[in-house]
């Protein structure tokens, strides 16, 4: 998995860098090294199927790990709805990229319906308990819900 290494995506009318964003992506490898979660929007992810989240600085990553940090950051993606989540991502198919999803409460419902595995297994009294869990995790003024860490 690996990301647009050459910034287009980044910069794409980077007028004032010749080299096509490698300033812009290097600043943007270095976000992701000290940072925690990457927050993306479902429809974004749809658009980018590249994207890891993953640093691609051997320095960046290094110090990363030295400070006690993951090797790559949460991946936090927003939905209101909880519709169009592109499951088929390479993202949601990685052990090593920790997930969470970020809906409103009627897309806590949507996700329920969707996801397969959690539907398989869903009852009333699960789908309380995360609503209870969620209430308590509460971000901003949705729910997140922990697809895998």
């Amino acid at each position: 998995m690996n990301d647009d290494e050459v910034g287009p995506l980044i910069a794409k009318n980077n007028y004032m860098d010749i080299n096509g964003g490698v300033t812009d992506f290097w600043i943007l490898n270095l976000l992701r090294a000290s940072c925690d979660a990457i927050i993306i929007g479902s429809g974004t992810l749809r658009k980018e199927p590249s994207y890891s989240g993953r640093i691609h600085d051997a320095d960046l990553l290094a110090a990363r790990i030295e400070n006690n940090k993951s090797v790559t950051p949460v991946t936090v993606i927003v939905s209101r709805t909880g519709r169009n989540i592109p499951y088929q991502h390479q993202i949601f198919h990685s052990d090593e990229i920790p997930l969470i999803i970020n809906v409103s409460p009627v897309g806590l419902k949507t996700l329920v319906k969707e996801i397969p595995f959690i539907s398989m297994y869903m009852t009333q009294q699960l789908l309380i308990l995360f609503e209870i869990l969620h209430k308590i995790i509460r971000m901003s003024r949705g729910h997140s819900f922990f697809i895998k860490e």
